[in-house]
């Protein structure tokens, strides 16, 4: 899965669209703020590239037009970011990428791009994950967290969840399916390039 959900950027486009925003901050702060500080930024630093990447969304998306042939969004919002961190970095003179998140990066010869796009898929799966929190029953969610998420083996969920394997097995498969569907409707189901 690749890019963003189209309906969410054709809605963020009515800047009163106070909802559509709502959901896109909490959906792109975490991915931005994540990347800022991996790149060596301290939290100050952070919330203002992110501040930045939001600012300049907000004063392009009215001319924005989506075309996934002419380049993905998120390639377009890492570079806003990343430009913005490199300045940061530049004015306090410091090497762009030496944080110890990065430093830890680039030990698993992982890009800023590959890092990126890490940060992107795992924050939209978080965003999921608590969607889906909401649309189950807390058990069979603490179930499932402890099983998947946790790991936990599944005889220990059973005992101390008072459940069989069966149960947890197709809460397991339930919520699974669930996050699926989240996530391709969240990115438009359509599939990875990368």
């Amino acid at each position: 899965m690749d890019t963003t959900r189209a309906s969410l950027l054709i809605r963020i486009k009515d800047l009163r669209n106070a909802r559509a925003w709502s959901e896109f901050d909490a959906i792109y702060r975490p991915i931005l703020h994540r990347y800022a500080t991996a790149r060596g930024l301290d939290e100050v630093d952070a919330e203002d590239a992110v501040q930045h990447g939001m600012a300049a969304l907000h004063k392009h998306i009215e001319r924005f037009d989506y075309d996934p042939d002419k380049g993905r969004f998120r390639g377009w919002l890492r570079t806003v970011v990343n430009n913005h961190v490199r300045n940061l970095l530049k004015k306090r003179r410091e090497p762009i990428g030496e944080s110890q998140h990065f430093k830890s990066m680039e030990n698993r010869e992982e890009s800023p791009e590959a890092a990126f796009d890490r940060m992107w898929m795992e924050e939209h799966l978080k965003y999921c994950l608590r969607n889906v929190r909401t649309e189950v029953d807390e058990n069979t969610f603490v179930a499932f967290q402890r099983y998947v998420i946790d790991e936990w083996p599944v005889q220990r969920v059973c005992e101390t969840m008072g459940m069989d394997r069966n149960q947890v097995y197709k809460i397991k498969w339930r919520i699974t399916q669930k996050l699926q569907d989240k996530m391709r409707g969240l990115l438009d189901g359509e599939e990875s390039t990368s």
